[in-house]
């Protein structure tokens, strides 16, 4: 099941869009999705071949052309494009843990080296 992954993929957004400093309900809409779909009992892609992925609480048209898309390219274009200019030693290390603090970070330090980047165990 590629529900996991899909889920993980809009963590990763909500983590982008935090850092960016982005609006907190778009935030809220992808962490509420993944969630959402990490406790969907279905298979992701079944549901999707089905055309029922808005039919999952939290995923709307949008969202929804996001699974889409991710289920037939294995990516999101849209992460890609946001992800450039956010450092990290390897993607995805961001993914739910101390997000606001890196951002608090990178605001207060703006132009130095001052941060370094993050990496965390596991994932």
């Amino acid at each position: 099941m590629k529900n996991f992954e899909v889920a993980r993929q809009f963590e990763h957004m909500a983590d982008i869009l935090e850092l960016k400093g982005e609006n907190p309900f778009r935030i809220r809409a992808y962490r509420g999705a993944a969630q959402n779909l990490q406790s969907l009992s279905e298979d992701i892609e079944a549901v999707a071949r089905e055309e029922r992925l808005e039919d999952i609480p939290g995923i709307g048209a949008d969202l929804a052309g996001k699974i889409q898309e991710y289920l037939q390219t294995g990516k999101i274009k849209e992460i890609a494009a946001a992800s450039k200019g956010i450092r990290s030693r390897r993607p995805g290390a961001l993914s739910g843990r101390g997000t606001c603090a890196i951002s608090r970070c990178s605001r207060s330090t703006a132009g130095s080296s001052g941060c370094s980047p993050i990496t965390t165990s596991g994932s």
